[in-house]
């Protein structure tokens, strides 16, 4: 009786010492200076989890919450953050990527974890696990820019997201979902995009852009023209029911996704002053001249 009642004191001790243990306030540090909140981070199945607009507004991003779509952005001059509550897809610059936990919300505030700090807002992030600190450094990259070219990351930013947005419109219309849609809807769609396209590429065509941001503005233009003849391949392939144009579309589609990841990279060296240099997959893609005379896509093709 004895060594059970000693037994139940000790586990006692040790789910109060866990509990207490679990409740230790996290505090959250930038650039060495404590960020005050009115809310706590916390730990949730060994994740640190911590408030988006708090960190987001002292790094200088605008925080806007859409109530009915459930629905955070977070943005500045370079990049456009959209995060859905209970929902692990995050869409940054148009682009949609999986995060290993969905954003939640507690006690009226969006809780992220550490992780997506460190991966979208541009800092890098360190837990103090003996003191349970979040340490953020960021990493100002526009400092040393003049005038023109912050107007030059603005503009190219916001244009680049909007082509982004355009293609992701016209894979849904006419590949995705478009068993969804009636022949009269995607045509009312389709008029309605490639006027989008036209005048997006007229504003693209017109930047001016600062000689060591000549590679990023080369592939927005390049991105742009592939755009307006993707559009252009769709009237054929869908209206006219043309395979080989059909096929094109395909092709295109291809090196515009790829167009579209070198301009985001090609910006992100010329802001490190780096020569910008295509990755093993990229340049792999850029050497074959034509993609539809690969064998194995030309087999893919005649199946379709």
């Amino acid at each position: 009786m004895k060594k059970f009642i000693n037994l139940l004191f000790v586990i006692l001790i040790l789910i109060i010492g866990t509990n207490v243990y679990a409740a230790k306030p996290i505090k959250i540090e930038l650039d060495g200076k404590e960020i005050k909140t009115d809310v706590m981070p916390y730990i949730k199945n060994s994740r640190t989890l911590v408030p988006l607009r708090f960190i987001s507004e002292a790094l200088n991003y605008k925080v806007d919450w859409n109530a009915e779509k459930r629905e955070v952005t977070v943005s500045n001059n370079m990049t456009t953050i959209v995060l859905t509550i209970d929902k692990t897809e995050v869409l940054v610059n148009g682009t949609a990527k999986e995060n290993d936990v969905a954003p939640e919300i507690t006690k009226d505030r969006t809780f992220v974890p550490i992780r997506f700090i460190a991966e979208n807002l541009g800092v890098t992030v360190d837990w103090d696990k003996d003191n349970y600190i979040v340490k953020l450094s960021s990493t100002d990259k526009y400092k040393n820019l003049s005038a023109d070219e912050k107007e030059y990351i603005s503009k190219i930013t916001s244009l680049s997201t909007k082509l982004q947005t355009n293609f992701n419109e016209l894979k849904k219309y006419y590949f995705e979902d478009a068993s969804k849609y009636t022949p009269q809807e995607i045509a009312v769609k389709y008029n309605s995009l490639k006027s989008e396209i036209e005048n997006l590429a007229a504003e693209i065509n017109s930047l001016n852009a600062p000689k060591k941001f000549t590679n990023s503005d080369r592939f927005l233009k390049e991105a742009a023209i592939l755009t307006k003849d993707m559009v252009n391949e769709f009237t054929s392939a869908l209206s006219d029911g043309n395979s080989d144009s059909a096929k094109k579309v395909i092709g295109i589609q291809t090196k515009l996704a790829i167009k579209l990841a070198e301009i985001k990279k090609a910006l992100e060296a010329e802001l490190e002053g780096k020569i910008y240099e295509p990755d093993k997959d990229i340049k792999s893609f850029n050497e074959t001249s034509n993609l539809l005379e690969d064998q194995t896509i030309k087999n893919l093709l005649n199946k379709i």
